[in-house]
């Protein structure tokens, strides 16, 4: 198989960020065969085994959330194979505006009130209790994590060209 090889992998679990961490593994089959010339190198519904090499969860107010992974081994016909394959990262921006817009919605709310009702120091007291407010709304709300759900498809390419038994190899007709 050449470099470059495309391997469509149907995922056998969820790759969370909140439950994975570097090095853990995952599992996977092929959903396309692979096929070189007219022959078949790889049939569709062969295992692969992959590494996260990054996952990052983002922080409650800003940072990114980050995953990458790669496949390592690759079962065709009961033989395994080491693979070193391209990495399929991903990244979700942090919600730092939006939190900052939280906050200060908060604390603006709560000093209009906190003035309306008693004046200068419940101005003041109305503003920390209202960006306290705003600080746990931005905390608590719409904050999701990278997620890849199990079935679902990815593709990675061949880093270095595999070859593979001439065995295992079936022609196309």
């Amino acid at each position: 198989m050449p470099r470059g090889s495309r391997l469509e992998v149907r995922l056998g679990e969820t790759i969370d960020v909140k439950h994975v961490a570097s090095g853990d593994r995952f599992t996977g089959s092929l959903v396309a065969p692979v096929v070189v010339g007219n022959i078949v190198a790889v049939p569709a519904g062969s295992a692969a085994t992959g590494e996260v090499l990054v996952a990052h969860r983002r922080g409650m107010f800003k940072g990114r959330s980050m995953m990458a992974l790669t496949l390592t081994q690759l079962e065709v016909n009961g033989t395994q194979y080491h693979i070193d394959t391209s990495n399929l990262a991903r990244t979700k921006k942090g919600k730092g505006r939006r939190s900052a817009a939280f906050i200060g919605g908060g604390a603006g709310m709560g000093m209009l009130i906190g003035g309306v009702a008693t004046g200068g120091v419940g101005l003041l007291v109305g503003g920390l209790a209202g960006g306290g407010a705003g600080a746990l709304g931005a905390a608590f709300t719409g904050n999701r994590d990278l997620s890849i759900p199990a079935e679902s498809v990815v593709t990675f390419r061949l880093q270095d060209p595999l070859t593979l038994q001439p065995e295992t190899q079936v022609a196309v007709r």
